[in-house]
């Protein structure tokens, strides 16, 4: 498995979070979970699914992400929301990636499900 930092910003996703965190286990061996003062289980159900889980006051989208690097211990980060999951074809395409070389930079379509719909 490549050295991958999954990190997940929450606000009461009691709902969502453990399927996030499993799906980002099939291609993290460290999962993160910044959550912003949940008044739910958030916090509780992502460690129970051993994520580490770090409380921070909700700093906006951007600067709360970044705040969860500081605490990973792999250069390679992915970042997702709690209602984000990866799709096997991502999960294969990015087991197979060699992250070795720090020369490298990739980037990903993402597929996005609204309502009842597909979106571009």
């Amino acid at each position: 498995m490549n050295k991958i930092t999954g990190i997940i910003i929450t606000l009461n996703e009691e709902s969502n979070i453990r399927e996030c965190i499993e799906s980002l286990k099939k291609i993290c061996c460290e999962i993160i979970v910044v959550d912003s003062l949940s008044s739910d289980v958030t916090a509780a159900i992502a460690e129970k699914c051993g994520a580490k889980v770090y409380l921070q006051e909700y700093l906006g989208d951007g600067p709360q992400k970044a705040y969860g690097v500081q605490f990973a211990e792999n250069d390679w980060i992915l970042s997702l929301d709690a209602d984000e999951r990866l799709d096997a074809d991502f999960i294969d395409k990015v087991s197979h990636l060699d992250l070795k070389d720090e020369n490298m930079a990739y980037s990903f379509r993402r597929r996005n499900y609204v309502g009842s719909h597909w979106i571009k």
